[in-house]
């Protein structure tokens, strides 16, 4: 599935990955992200609110304006290559996924463009694991890659058989 990851953010798609909570999805993406030598933001959107990826309203010279700030200003702002991930996209309230669907999507919000050098990723838990996980609105699942992450393995156990997974763990 690493190679998947990869290959889909190379391309400039945007892969989900969709799975059980303290499974490593962050981790592994973070992971990706330095072998790739992208720089890595985290932002955990469960905690956000609307007002966190369109910027605060303000007014300059007359006219109305958002103010991108935190983590958002960041990923206006990059110069290297960077990898974005919206972490825990599924706990976060329907509004504050409206919103970064359009960042997704268009590379753009409220007037501000993100540089070429982004590339998204987004990381969450099933409803069924009751992490809080109401569901991703489908106008972000029309148009990112859904990866089942999983850490089932056909492992032996008894260390005759190593799957990808275990050999990532146990290197991270």
């Amino acid at each position: 599935m690493r190679q998947h990851v990869i290959t889909l953010i190379k391309a400039g798609l945007v892969p989900m990955l969709e799975g059980p909570p303290g499974s490593g999805k962050t981790a592994i993406l973070a992971d990706i992200a330095k072998e790739l030598k992208m720089d890595f933001i985290p932002i955990v959107m469960s905690v956000m609110e609307p007002i966190d990826p369109m910027g605060l309203p303000t007014v300059a010279n007359g006219k109305a304006k958002f103010l991108p700030f935190g983590l958002f200003e960041q990923v206006y702002n990059v110069k290297k290559p960077t990898l974005v991930l919206l972490d825990d996209l599924g706990q976060a309230a329907p509004s504050v996924q409206a919103a970064v669907m359009q960042l997704i999507h268009g590379g753009q919000l409220n007037g501000h463009r993100v540089s070429e050098k982004v590339r998204f990723c987004i990381a969450t838990n099933r409803p069924k694991d009751r992490a809080g996980v109401q569901q991703v609105i489908s106008p972000i699942r029309g148009r990112v890659q859904t990866l089942r992450w999983t850490t089932e393995c056909t492992c032996t156990g008894d260390g005759s058989v190593i799957c990808r997974w275990h050999d990532w763990a146990a290197r991270a």
